[in-house]
Formats: structure tokens, C-alpha cells, sequence
């Protein structure tokens, strides 16, 4: 095994903030013992869930030294170092080696396309510059996805120890997962809805930002699919299916999760500016939805 995770469930952790939009430390802390008791395998800080490329080098440092005090070894802590550039994101690195996180995960730099000879290269110089293994994430949002064959090509990096693929592109998730069976680098699933579906055809686990808010659902769902109990897995599934919805009910997913996680009690629902809240119909969505599936009183 290259990297620190066999399989399981890995939430992307909220980043709770206040008025200031610095991070609430007591309901960050609150959010990691949340995760914990839902039996999660890995908390992943400051990735997409986490609005890491939108909070100061400060809070983004701060709130993965948080995270990995208040998880104290319990499960391993994974880091994002998300950058528009490969030094940009070698530096980052370098401070998340030095803080103690298992691994640091890097989807490809923003902004500007990659032709795929830039997108190895991006990966070959991490490879190089790391001391902790690093797990490559394709990640819509940069507007540019893996190829099999691309993957192939990071799988050989010493250091790359894994992908989490949220492409939405299920023959090339099937595809990958075949091709790296019983290999030492790890496929998960980073699309809730296909969470079941990708365990039973062999992905080594998910990185779920609903995770969030229902961690012991994709924990059950996880163990159903691991001991093929294809009736109670594909029930799970259709509960993740319909919490699923509280992450359409805005164009932002992210909008949805923290309106969840302020009512179940982790921090405010302040996103990083210049996103806003739910408005009061969408809350009451979210809250109605929560309550249907048992997750609030």
C-alpha cells in the first residue's frame, strides 16, 4: 500500500466560520468529533468542502492543525493543497508535510487549461518534491479530467498513491477500477449518488462530502457493500440519494451542506464571500429533508 488509506470513507471536512470569515475553532472541533463518532476512515481538511481556495494561507493552515489536534491520531488526516501552479502547490505541500497530515491530496491547478503532457508534469514534480504520499483528485471544477491513460502514468510516481475521481464519468471509474485491481493504487468514488454502485464494482472506498452530515449513513453503506449485503446497501444508497438533493437546492453544493451542518449544531451556514446562505424556503427544504431521513429532530 503506497498511501495511508486500504479503503473506506474519507468526508472532505466543512470549514466552519464566523462573522469575520475566520474559522470557528469550538465548532470546527465539534465537526471532527461528528465525523468520529459516524466512523469514518480518514477526514480530508481543507479540500473542496472545506473552501480552501478561498480562505488566507493562515486559516488554511489553521484549520488543518485544528483538525488534526482535535482527530489526535484517531484516523488519518488528509490535507488539500490545492494552487493555480505547481510551485504554488509544492509549497503547500511542503507546509502540510511539515504539520504532520498523512497525505496531502492535489487536484489540478485552476485557472488555465492543461494539455495532458502539463497535467503529468504537475504530478511527476509533486512526486519529486514529496515526502508524504499525495492523491491525485479529478475534480470538475478545474474544468480538465483524467484519461486511463493519464492515470496509468500516475500510478507509476512513487509518491501518487491514489485518485479520487468526482468526474461523473462511470465507464472510466469502472475502467480504472479494473485496471488497478489489487495494485497499491487506491480509486475512490467522490460522487455520492454513485457510492454504492462504485463500491460493489471494486473502488477502494469514497471521499463524500455529505459525509458531512450523515457520516454513519455512508459508513453503513460503505460496510453493506464490503459484506455483500446487496438489499441493505442499495437502501443506504437511496437514502444518500435523497439527502442528496439538500446539495441541488442552490447552484452551489456547498450551500446546501453547511445549511445542513449549522442545523445539526457544527457552526453558522457563512460561506466564504462573496457566497451566501440559503435563503429562508431553501432552509426549510434542507431541514424538512434532514428530518425525513432521521438525521434532526
Amino acid at each position: 500500500m503506497k498511501g495511508p488509506l486500504d479503503g473506506g470513507i474519507v468526508v472532505p471536512i466543512i470549514t466552519p466560520l464566523d462573522e469575520a470569515e475566520r474559522i470557528d475553532e469550538p465548532a470546527l472541533r465539534r465537526a471532527v468529533d461528528h465525523l468520529l463518532a459516524g466512523g469514518v476512515h480518514a477526514i480530508f481538511a481543507m479540500g473542496t468542502t472545506g473552501e480552501s481556495v478561498a480562505l488566507t494561507d493562515g486559516e488554511w493552515r489553521r484549520g488543518i492543525e485544528i483538525v488534526l489536534d482535535q482527530a489526535g491520531g484517531r484516523v488519518p488526516v488528509l490535507a488539500g493543497i490545492a494552487a493555480a501552479g505547481t510551485r504554488m502547490a509544492i509549497e503547500r505541500l511542503r507546509a502540510v508535510e511539515r504539520l504532520g497530515v498523512a497525505a496531502a491530496v492535489s487536484h489540478l491547478p485552476y485557472y488555465y487549461r492543461l494539455d495532458r503532457d502539463e497535467i503529468v508534469d504537475h504530478y511527476r514534480e509533486l512526486s519529486a518534491a514529496a515526502a508524504i504520499p499525495i492523491y491525485a483528485y479529478d475534480m470538475p471544477l478545474t474544468k480538465m479530467s483524467f484519461t486511463e491513460e493519464i492515470v496509468a502514468e500516475l500510478s507509476r510516481m512513487e509518491m501518487l498513491a491514489g485518485l479520487k475521481d468526482s468526474s461523473n464519468d462511470f465507464t472510466l471509474f469502472q475502467k480504472l477500477v479494473a485496471r488497478f485491481e489489487g495494485a497499491s493504487f487506491r480509486v475512490f468514488q467522490g460522487n455520492e449518488t454513485m457510492l454504492a454502485h462504485s463500491l460493489f464494482a471494486g473502488a477502494s472506498g469514497g471521499v463524500v462530502g455529505l459525509g458531512n452530515v450523515a457520516p454513519r449513513l455512508c459508513v453503513e453503506l460503505y460496510r453493506a457493500c464490503r459484506s455483500g449485503a446487496y438489499q441493505q446497501a442499495y437502501a443506504l444508497q437511496r437514502k444518500l440519494v435523497s439527502l442528496h438533493y439538500i446539495s441541488r437546492v442552490a447552484p452551489n453544493p456547498l450551500t446546501g451542506v453547511k445549511c445542513a451542518t449549522s442545523l445539526l449544531g457544527l457552526g453558522s451556514d457563512r460561506l466564504t464571500s462573496p457566497m451566501r446562505p440559503l435563503n429562508e424556503s431553501q432552509k426549510a427544504f434542507v431541514r424538512t429533508r434532514l428530518q425525513e431521513l432521521g438525521l434532526l429532530a
